[in-house]
């Protein structure tokens, strides 16, 4: 597998929504009128518990070795569903090799990272505001 086809493991499904229209069985779901793609909710799960565990370990004042174990464990449980991101740093260095190699659909490729960027944030503030509720005296 070469370099480009490592960093670009998370444009992955853009790529066969674009290739596989016909083939693939649709994967949305109407919840209450809402179309939910069931795909990007696994993903975006995956990113959520991945990121949060990794920001909860490093908040709550973990040694090196224990923030590279909760990684290394957290990327390879849930790189096949997800691409094992966590870090919206290198999701977006994923987002711009993606854009550099004209591969993949550019807009779907942005919504994607977007997501992606969005649940990071979101799981990073709720373990801060975790790790401050069990820590206040």
């Amino acid at each position: 597998m070469s370099l480009n086809e490592q960093t670009n493991l998370l444009f992955l499904s853009a790529e066969d929504d674009e290739t596989n229209v016909g083939n693939k069985t649709d994967s949305k779901k109407t919840i209450d009128g809402l179309a939910v793609d069931k795909e990007l909710a696994k993903k975006l799960a995956a990113e959520f518990v991945g990121t949060y565990l990794l920001a909860t370990v490093i908040a709550g004042g973990g040694d090196g070795l224990l923030i590279g174990a909760i990684l290394t464990a957290m990327t390879f449980t849930l790189k096949s569903i997800s691409g094992g991101y966590f870090n919206p740093a290198f999701t977006f260095g994923s987002l711009i090799s993606s854009l550099l190699s004209n591969k993949d659909s550019k807009i779907k490729t942005f919504k994607l990272t977007l997501a992606y960027t969005a649940t990071q944030f979101t799981a990073v503030l709720i373990a801060a505001a975790a790790e401050t509720a069990m820590t206040k005296d």
